[in-house]
């Protein structure tokens, strides 16, 4: 099969609070956590880099 992409299942764990504020974050912005957790790590392996400014 040409184009198929294998999808694997990420297991985190996280406090509570911060990940239900992020879902409504998300969900605010039309996004799954999902969607912006992949985001997030695709920008992660384009950069090469930790996309945040720690200053």
């Amino acid at each position: 099969m040409i184009g198929v992409i294998a999808m694997v299942e990420v297991n985190v764990r996280i406090d509570d609070t911060i990940k239900q504020n992020a879902e409504m974050v998300c969900k605010a912005l039309g996004l799954s956590l999902s969607t912006a957790v992949t985001m997030y790590l695709t920008q992660i392996a384009r950069e090469q880099r930790i996309p945040l400014d720690m200053s």
